[in-house]
């Protein structure tokens, strides 16, 4: 990065280090090789040392095709790891493969940058099997930890074990980017950074998210030579975005930050939590140090599954603290009198309060009447508080931990020696009028241990960024600041929030005096409530995801029960509406509908206006909740039905409501678990709460239910005409699929991952099954009993190729085409020269083209037209 000339001594602003475009630095590190393939696979680019690890300078390389280098194997190889690349996102990694014209084994990983294919070439070490008994070692000791400090450190000492490295480092981001080494391991060689603090500076913004993107970084050496990237002539010269590469070269401030740290070689890996940065595994040596391409991919597969356990671990504390709130929330309810006024009721409780949430003193502002116990604000001030939350935020628990910096801010010249409070949590009652419980805290001195001076993060030195030199702990001390408000007493405070919102409707009824006030008061608290159940709703959640499930990933499991209790909170605002009387039918199918009204599927609602009574309304929403999921996963309205059909009618007559479910032109549902939760909701809740019937039936065309609701449940609305027949849609429904002849698609493929991506591509247009096998006999097998309308056949399938199968198919008439990673000049027999080729990876536009040349769908031009 180019500086204007500054002297030595300036301070720099530290936003140039979040702008540097460390991913565009167009050059590698030493220990690997670099080049970038065209559409054509042809190199257009290469670093300056592919004769290190090729044999072949750059200008040798630049503007020949791959094929020539690779030979035909291993490019098919390449192009079939690419195609899995673009699936999952990330590099796809091959070990120990020998190019036709090299002779040393090499360590490949290729991915697509959005412009270019990158390849990424190192040398093969050879590899220690006993690495995996010691992973598989580290990995269960998980097992053994039930607690998040145990786990933290567990993972830096086995990291330190497992890697070799001199010093392995947890360190944890801040709500402010900062950052805390939290867990460390490491040799007497190495100085301790544990407890210490280092500025968000450390490592900019740019960087945190390539360490989101990427999740592997190394450096070997510090101090070892990098290599520019040699264009071929008539390339684009824009730098390459290099931030899915691990021989990425690094920014020159960072490596100076490590030569200053003492630091030869480092590696980190990235610790993702709810998608999201959390922190970083790193590791640091006195010495060079290079990990074997193998091991590092380990390493990282490590780091994957220690980031699901401490999410895991982070969601058994968030439930300890839930379960504390809990009882917060019960002793309020119990102790609160509601024969008082509010503030004289909550002033009873103070000693009650400031046992529950650690504090000073207590106070509350209710109706401009302000009632204090023990240390607090006074009236003036804590009017002041109440009046910049009125103007400023909406948030129902608001901490501060430094009043003399916040009143600075809202123009007021606080002083903490004089007023003694230094902190306050303030908790908001109700929103008309504006009513407030506040806990107050005195200063304590609070010290933060930081690694070399915070304020002393970068300098201009002869034109050039300069880190800090130090990292010698630097102790900053606060006095006029009270201790932070924790999570857990956020959930407390919230806890008695709704206690007391709860207790003052309560209040309301049972008071003579206030009933004058109880029509305006009561929509205020139940809105409240509300809100509050809502909130509770998603703690359960969160709760009941911490359960196994067998049948489910941890994050498969988390969105099922969201949804399903997503469902019942718009159920419930439904309800509130209506002031829990009755709901209508429609109203509450379309609002289940609208949650997939991204499917580019269509759903026709048909029959006369109904309305659910209140009990009736959350078994209802369960259901049809149930029946839209399994059609957006399983049937009609899933991501491979192109023609997806859902039909809901209903009639009444003097039983009750009499409702059809039918689903057409969905995939076959023998993949439907029947019997699951979701599909013994659907057949049991309304039997079973409102004794109804419920009748299911799976046919080739899709599921078919019908349901009874008996009459005491619904009522009709008189002297209304029936609403006409309804079909919604999602808005880009008039986007049709390609017109196809397609019923019955034949996939022959030995990579399942890229089986169910062609899988995805050829029912997107318009095919309405597709079957997959992974080897000739198998497709030799289906054929005999099922005629496809179309096959497409990868030319090598592991051990044998399906040239066989493909003369079998051409003497039975069945149309087919190949697919192949070694590109479309692959030599075929005579006979089957003249059938479409397929290069992987394959694309959807080109396997639409193919299939229109066969004839099996309308031509290209018309489909444009």
């Amino acid at each position: 990065m180019t500086l204007p000339s500054t002297p030595s001594t300036a301070t720099v602003d530290t936003r140039q280090c979040d702008e540097e475009p460390i991913h565009l630095i167009g050059q590698v590190q030493d220990f690997g090789c670099l080049l970038a393939l065209d559409g054509q696979w042809n190199i257009s680019h290469a670093s300056a040392n592919t004769a290190d690890y090729l044999g072949r300078a750059p200008e040798d390389l630049l503007g020949t095709p791959l094929r020539a280098l690779s030979g035909s194997e291993q490019l098919h190889a390449l192009r079939g790891a690419l195609q899995k690349s673009l699936i999952t996102g990330r590099g796809e990694r091959l070990f120990h493969c020998r190019l036709e014209q090299i002779a040393t084994p090499l360590n490949l990983s290729i991915h697509h940058n959005g412009d270019y294919v990158l390849l990424e070439i190192e040398p093969s070490a050879p590899y220690d099997s006993a690495a995996d008994e010691l992973i598989r070692t580290m990995l269960h000791e998980f097992s053994l930890i039930h607690s998040y400090d145990a786990l933290v450190h567990n993972v830096a000492n086995s990291f330190k074990l497992y890697s070799g490295f001199d010093r392995v480092v947890v360190y944890r981001f801040g709500d402010d980017a900062s950052g805390e080494v939290i867990a460390e391991a490491r040799t007497d060689t190495m100085p301790s950074y544990l407890g210490l603090h280092f500025p968000a500076s450390d490592i900019p913004k740019q960087a945190r998210a390539l360490y989101q993107k990427n999740l592997f970084r190394i450096i070997p050496d510090v101090a070892s030579a990098t290599h520019a990237l040699h264009l071929h002539t008539g390339v684009d010269a824009t730098p390459l975005d290099l931030s899915m590469t691990q021989i990425r070269a690094v920014s020159p401030v960072h490596i100076q930050y490590l030569k200053n740290m003492g630091v030869v070689a480092s590696l980190s890996l990235s610790i993702i939590v709810d998608g999201k940065l959390w922190g970083l595994i790193a590791c640091h040596h006195g010495k060079p140090r290079t990990i074997d391409f193998k091991l590092r991919s380990q390493l990282e597969v490590f780091a994957e599954l220690f980031s699901l356990e401490l999410s895991r671990q982070l969601l058994a504390e968030r439930s300890r603290h839930m379960a504390t709130a809990r009882d917060t929330y019960n002793q309020v309810i119990a102790r609160i009198n509601t024969q008082l006024p509010i503030v004289d009721a909550l002033a009873e409780q103070f000693h009650l309060l400031s046992s529950l949430i650690p504090c000073d003193g207590v106070g509350c502002l209710i109706q401009q009447h302000y009632a204090q116990q023990g240390v607090t604000l006074s009236q003036p001030w804590a009017k002041k508080l109440a009046s910049w939350m009125i103007q400023h935020t909406d948030e129902p628990v608001y901490p501060i931990s430094c009043l003399e910096e916040f009143f600075a801010q809202a123009g007021h010249d606080y002083d903490t020696d004089e007023h003694q409070i230094a902190g306050v949590l303030v908790v908001k009652i109700s929103k008309h009028p504006q009513d407030y419980l506040f806990f107050f805290r005195k200063s304590v001195k609070n010290q933060i241990h930081w690694a070399g001076n915070p304020k002393k993060v970068v300098s201009m030195k002869d034109a050039q960024l300069t880190p800090r030199a130090s990292f010698a702990k630097w102790v900053v001390e606060h006095a006029n600041a009270s201790q932070s408000w924790s999570a857990s007493e956020l959930e407390q405070a919230n806890s008695m929030r709704v206690g007391i919102l709860e207790t003052s409707i309560r209040s309301l009824h049972e008071n003579a005096e206030s009933r004058r006030k109880t029509a305006q008061k009561q929509e205020l608290l139940i809105s409240e409530l509300n809100h509050r159940v809502r909130n509770i709703l998603n703690l359960v959640s969160a709760i009941v995801a911490q359960t196994n499930d067998t049948h489910r990933n941890l994050e498969e499991f988390i969105a099922v029960l969201s949804a399903r209790i997503m469902a019942l909170s718009s159920a419930h605002d439904q309800l509130t509406q209506s002031d829990w009387t009755e709901v209508q039918l429609r109203d509450l199918l379309e609002t289940e509908f609208r949650a997939y009204s991204n499917s580019m599927r269509a759903v026709s609602l048909d029959g006369p206006q109904v309305n659910i009574r209140a009990y009736a309304v959350t078994p209802i929403v369960l259901v049809a909740h149930e029946l839209f999921t399994n059609a957006a996963k399983y049937g009609a309205l899933s991501a491979t039905s192109t023609r997806g059909q859902v039909t809901v009618s209903w009639q009444m007559d003097e039983q009750g409501l009499h409702l059809q479910w039918e689903e057409l032109g969905g995939p076959p549902v023998s993949d439907i678990d029947r019997e699951g939760f979701g599909m013994t909701i659907i057949r049991s809740v309304i039997p079973h709460e409102l004794q109804g019937s419920a009748e299911m039936e799976f046919t080739s065309a899709g599921l078919q239910a019908r349901f009874s609701i008996p009459r005491k449940y619904v009522t009709t609305v008189e002297h209304t005409p029936d609403s006409p027949s309804l079909k919604i849609e999602a808005e880009v429904a008039n986007t049709e699929p390609p017109s196809t002849v397609l019923k019955l698609g034949l996939i022959v493929e030995d990579s399942l991952l890229i089986a169910l991506d062609v899988q995805k591509k050829l029912k997107a247009l318009g095919c309405k099954r597709v079957h997959i096998e992974g080897s000739g006999n198998a497709a030799r097998q289906f054929i005999e009993k099922k005629r496809p309308d179309v096959a497409i056949l990868d030319v090598h399938l592991g051990n044998e190729t399906s040239l066989a199968l493909a003369h079998k198919l051409k003497e039975a008439g069945i149309p087919f085409l190949f697919s192949s990673g070694y590109g479309l000049d692959i030599s075929l027999p005579e006979t089957l020269r003249d059938m479409p080729m397929l290069a992987k990876p394959v694309e959807t536009e080109q396997l639409k083209h193919a299939l229109a040349g066969l004839g099996l769908m309308e031509s290209q031009q018309h489909v444009e037209d």
